[in-house]
Formats: C-alpha cells, structure tokens, sequence
C-alpha cells in the first residue's frame, strides 16, 4: 500500500510539475513603467468601433544562437461599446500573425505540419493587465487564466497544441487597459514524411518560427498606432519578401560584442480592423512580409564553394520532389511484386475499356473509373499510429477501393505508365494565398494533385477524397485562375530546361456556372402536402460543388455550407424514391438531376391568410450577415454565377394572389441581379420565374451595399398568399 500510495504521490508530483512548466507567468512579479501612459485622443474613423487599440508595440525576436523566438508586446486599448467588452475581453495566445492561414484547415494534407504559431509548443513568459477608470484611478485588472489542450496528430506522431487564454475581469465601457505579455516560441522536433511510409523509417526535423512565416500587421480590432520592431541574427542569412507596401519604414544594425541583429521596424496609423472580414483576401490587399531562412548552400557556385547566395528558385525547392524516367521503368523486383502486377492488370483492363487508345484517352477511362467507381476509405487509424500495416494496395483494387494513404501511389504508378509527361502539382487555396513565378515563397494552404502534358496541353488530375471524385481537368473554385506549379515526375536529370512549369488554371464566367431549377408542384390545400417533380440543371462549379453531393459524397469541408442544401436536407420534405443524375464529363460538366418529394406542412396561416412558405423550396448561394457600414477590404465571391429558377404550383382549389404585396420585382445594380416575376395562369395555377447572377469578380467596399440589396431581394418573396 505504502509503495501505491508513494506511487500516486509521485505522479502527482510529477503532473504538477509540468502544469507549472506551461504556467510560468503565474510566479512572475510584473513591473510596470509609471505612470499609467497618457491615452491619445480616439481618431473619429474609429469613434464608432467596439474596442479600439490606442498604441501598440510588438517586438519579434529571434535569438541570435538558439534560434528561439520570444514575441514581447505593450497593447494600450479602450472599450467603447459593451460589445467590445464581450468579444475582445479575452487575449488568446500566441496571438495569429497570419489571421487568414490560422482559419485554414485542410485535413488530407496530414503529411504536412502547419507552419502555424500555436504548432511551436509556445510558453507564455508573462501576462500583465491593468486599468484605467473614467475618474483617473488606475488598477490592477483581476485576469483569469484558461489553457485549453487539444491533441491533434500529424504525420503519426501525436501533438499536444496549447492555447492560452487571459480573460480581463469587471470591465466597463469607457476603460484603458494596458496589457504587457512575452510568449516563448522554441525550435521543436517533430516526425517528418519525407521518407517513403511504407519503409517505417523515423526521420526527424526541426522547425520553429524561425524557419518560414508569413505575418500581417492588421487584426480584427483598429490600431490607431503599433510600432512593429521585427529582429533577427545577422550572422544567419534571411529571404524576404514585402507585400503590398510593407517594406521597412526604418532598419536598425544593432551590433553587439558577440553578436549582431538587424531591425526591421514599421511604424504604422490607423490600421483597420478587417481581418474577420467574410471573403476577404488578406494577402492581395494588406501588407504582410514572409521571410525564411536561407541554408547558404544555394546560390552561384565556382568549382569549390557558394560564391554568391541567392533566393531559392522553384526549382530548387522541387529538387525533393523530382520523378525521373528510371524510377517509372518496372525494376525485376518491382515486376515480381503483387503491386506492380495488380496494377498492371487494372491498366490493361481500363485500356480495354477506353473508348480511345491513346494517352488522353487512356487517362480519361483510368480517372473516370477511380473516381466514380471506387470507394474512398479514410485512413485515421494510420495517421494515428493504430494501423501500421502496407497499403495492400492489390487487395483494394480487387475491392474497388481507394485508400487515403495510396491517393497518390496509385496515380502515380499509373501515370507512369502512360508514357506521356506527368507532373506534380502545388495549388494554393487561392482565397489564402498563391504561387507567385518570379519569387520562390513557402506553399500556404497547398493542395496537392497530378498534370499530365499531352500535346503541349495540360491536364488536371486531382485524386478523390470522398466517394465521388471530379472529373479530369475539373477543380474546386478555390483552384481556380490562380498559379499551379507543376514539378515534372518523368526527368532524365534534373538540370532539364522544363522541370518546373507554371500554369494558370481555368478562369470560369457567371455563363459557365449555371443552374436552372424547374419545379412542377401539386398542392393539396386539405392535406396541407405538395407533391414535387423537379429537374435541375448545373453546370461549372453548381456541378463541381452538387453533383458529388447529390450522388452521396461527403461536402467538401473547405466549401462554405451554404451550397450544400437539397430539398430532402429539410425535415419536412422527403425524398421519394431515387434520384435520377446524368452528367457530362467534360467542362463545364453539364449535370441532369431529376427527383421527386413530398412536402408536408407548407401552408401555413395568417390571421385570415393562408400563405404557402417558400422558404425551404428557395435556396439562395449569396452571402448574408454582411455589415456594409463596417467593410474595410474588397468582397471575392467563391465564383460568379447566373441561378434561374422555374416554379409552377398547382392546387386544388381556386386561388388569389392579390394579397401579396408585389407580383413582380427586381433589382439590378453594378454587382448583378434579382429579378422575380409571379403569373396566375389560370384559377388553379401560378407559375413564378427567377434570375439570379453575379457578375463582379471583386466588390470593393463601397459596392458591399449593392451585394446587400440583392440577399435583402432574395428575402422578399418567402411567404406566398393565396
């Protein structure tokens, strides 16, 4: 008993221990400068913001040995509104330097760690927070301190991510806070993938905001002042890269005995709040600067050493990820193997099948088959570390199954095999970040797909991740006109003049993503029921986005909700009997649906009007909650599109419509259109007709009013008397 209880002592011990290790700002004595600083007047741009941050000092250091980076910040603010108390009450560190990659998650890059700041096992040094009160009196703000854990797994190796959360106590409208607080970024190691899984190799790398970083100097609260000192090591070489205006206001060469730093300092006014902002892209409107740091083993060589550094060019970076001719010929081993067989057969059974013998067609059969055929299967446990078994990849094929882990083994086994040129691709999510030719940045929010070339043209292949996959040369809108960047898989060496290539991909128009919606409905007024025939049509991105889901795949997880609603997603509609889809498979992906419901429970009543409500049957692709007075950078739409729908309704008994305000309406403006028409056709039957489009490809500010007018539009006919 004795050895038990010593035991759980010692665990205790231990466990407080390491809560006390994540805590050190709880034993720290904060000094503060007196007196409290004198506010400067609000900016009457900012007079009607919730919070507002009067001044603002952030010294990012990375230190000149250990490379660990300590991030120190001096925050003056005041709440204006109790709005401001009750959002912006609570500081979660480490604060987001790179608001719009914090918010971007793609789950089936799990090989790739997120360059993200709560990934670095950050510590918080210190908090410190005191305020102001309208009298003058100043006080120490009573701060209750939160660490929320999440444990996430990458690359089979299980993370621990840490949030600290400080939230300031008994504010009132009219308070200045000042907050002081240090957070201690170290260099980590974690599990890498560069090595083939299938080897069960351990190989480990280091990373830490040293590394590569993007940083913004906006955030979601209005700065009317922030001093930006962004410090380094001299002695090690950085790349950087200023956007949008960001370069240095000032650059300081602070030299020591032992070691010197360069400063980089911004000296910044009145910087918006509008990094929340909906459909917004920070990196083409805001400044920002990306950095990374240089191996100096790249650069222009003489016979012996680096004589000049440059920036890494694409090509270097790819250097990873060439595929060479050599490596696609079937080795004796390789030819013996139960996967290079099986793939074999399901090669020569899809030439069968292609309705064309040669490469285009033979790649059009191949990914037409895996992507309507075949099932997907998640592979959690792998990722995980529960399932640590091969890819078995002859076993799914028998079982018409695509593995996560095998998406890219099998493609690229048989894209080999075609005997053309094949590639692979880095997308970036274009409302994120992109790819720029002439300057070699980190991948932010990269995705990953194959291009295979064929008569000087380049073909899109983008591996299923649900169970049903697109099409070749079909890609979500968020791939869409933005740069890939296509490193060549069949190389002979590495020094060929085309191992790296850069294509535009396909800009779509409001023409080409279309949907039209026919609906023919029999309303039973007695049995309060409607009975629904309906066709619709897509086409563009309407059919990328829909056509999986109506044939039961998963939503795409980095595709807003908004899209994916059909008629049986309501709870008073249901399906009857099975859908009937049809679909071409090539641009703009023309797709038939023809379904049937019954709808209960639509009529409803209003004092003594009966009203049939529309809002289930009327589903609209347009942003809402948008605030125009408070919009600060440009609107992208996902896409522009043209939506018509055609309703008819008829019922059982003699109907009138002259209790509805408007029969006929629209509203057309520089962002696009709505337009409503509502006939009776005869005593039983009405028919409404609807356009809806947009047009503009960036809505700046002033325009969002324009965006607004047409949801508000939308709105109008929702209840339809009769």
């Amino acid at each position: 008993m004795n050895k038990i209880l010593l035991l759980i002592f010692c665990f205790l011990g231990l466990a407080q221990q390491m809560h006390a290790q994540r805590t050190p700002y709880r034993r720290h004595q904060h000094e503060w400068s007196k007196p409290f600083p004198t506010p400067p007047a609000i900016d009457p741009i900012f007079e009607k913001e919730d919070v507002v941050i009067l001044s603002e000092k952030t010294d990012w250091t990375i230190h000149p040995y250990t490379l660990k980076t300590i991030i120190t910040k001096k925050v003056l603010l005041q709440y204006l509104t109790p709005k401001g108390i009750e959002q912006f009450s609570q500081f979660n560190l480490p604060e987001s330097v790179d608001p719009a990659w914090d918010q971007h998650i793609n789950e089936l890059n799990r090989e790739v760690r997120p360059q993200k700041l709560r990934y670095f096992d950050p510590e918080v040094l210190y908090f410190a927070a005191r305020i102001k009160k309208a009298n003058g009196r100043v006080y120490k703000a009573k701060v209750e301190d939160v660490i929320d854990t999440k444990t996430e797994t990458y690359n089979r190796q299980t993370t621990n991510l840490y949030d600290f959360n400080f939230k300031i106590k008994r504010l009132e409208v009219g308070d200045i806070v000042e907050v002081e607080y240090q957070v201690y970024l170290p260099v980590v190691e974690y599990w890498s993938n560069d090595s083939n899984f299938t080897l069960a190799e351990e190989v480990y790398k280091q990373t830490g905001a040293y590394n590569w970083l993007r940083l913004f100097f906006h955030s979601n609260i209005a700065k009317q002042e922030s001093i930006y000192n962004f410090e380094y090591p001299s002695n090690e070489l950085y790349i950087f890269f200023f956007e949008n205006e960001a370069t240095p206001h000032d650059t300081i060469y602070n030299r020591q005995k032992r070691f010197s730093t360069t400063i980089f300092q911004w000296h910044w006014k009145n910087l918006a709040a509008c990094t929340d902002e909906t459909h917004s892209r920070l990196y083409q409107d805001l400044p920002h600067f990306i950095y990374y740091q240089h191996n100096r083993q790249y650069g222009i060589w003489n016979d012996y050493e680096v004589e000049k550094f440059i920036p890494y060019k694409w090509s270097f970076y790819a250097r990873p990820f060439y595929g060479y001719q050599d490596e696609n010929l079937p080795y004796f081993l390789q030819k013996i193997s139960k996967k290079e067989k099986a793939l074999d057969r399901f090669f020569l059974q899809q030439k069968k099948l292609a309705l064309q013998q040669d490469s285009l067609g033979l790649l059009q059969q191949m990914h037409h088959h895996m992507a309507t055929e075949f099932r997907y299967q998640n592979d959690d446990p792998f990722y995980k570390g529960e399932d640590n078994q091969l890819e078995r990849i002859p076993d799914f094929l028998k079982l018409k199954t695509l593995r996560e882990i095998s998406r890219f083994s099998i493609y690229q086994s048989l894209l080999a095999r075609l005997g053309t040129d094949f590639f692979l691709v880095n997308i970036a999510d274009n409302r994120i970040a992109h790819i720029q030719e002439q300057n070699c940045h980190p991948l932010l929010a990269n995705h990953q797909l194959y291009a295979v070339r064929i008569k000087d043209k380049i073909h899109f292949v983008l591996p299923k991740s649900s169970r049903h996959g697109l099409f070749l040369d079909e890609l979500p809108f968020y791939m869409e006109n933005t740069t890939a960047y296509l490193i060549k898989q069949t190389l002979k060496n590495r020094f060929e003049p085309d191992n790296v290539l850069f294509w535009k991909t396909r800009k779509t128009t409001e023409k080409d993503n279309q949907r039209k919606t026919i609906i023919n409905a029999q309303v039973n007024i007695e049995k309060n029921t409607i009975s629904l025939e309906i066709t619709t049509h897509l086409s563009g991105q309407f059919s990328t986005i829909l056509r999986p889901y109506h044939l039961e795949a998963e939503p795409d997880p980095l595709i807003s909700p908004i899209y994916y609603k059909r008629l049986e997603d309501f709870p008073s509609i249901n399906l009857i009997g099975k859908k009937q889809i049809d679909y071409e498979t090539n641009f703009p992906f023309e797709t038939k649906v023809k379904s049937s419901y019954i709808a209960a429970n639509l009529i409803q009543q209003e004092d003594s009007l009966r009203y049939l409500d529309l809002n289930d049957l009327f589903h609209y692709c347009l942003p809402q909650n948008l605030n125009p007075s408070k919009r600060d950078l440009p609107f992208y739409p996902d896409f522009l599109f043209q939506d018509h729908g055609q309703y008819t309704f008829t019922f059982d008994q003699k109907i009138d419509l002259s209790s509805n305000p408007q029969k006929s309406f629209q509203v057309l403006n520089e962002v696009g259109q709505y337009i409503v028409e509502l006939q009776q056709l005869n005593d039983y039957t009405l028919e409404i007709h609807i356009q809806l489009s947009l047009s503009k490809e960036a809505i700046p500010p002033s325009q969002i009013q324009a965006l607004q007018s047409l949801h508000e539009a939308t709105q109008q006919l929702v209840k339809l008397y009769f």
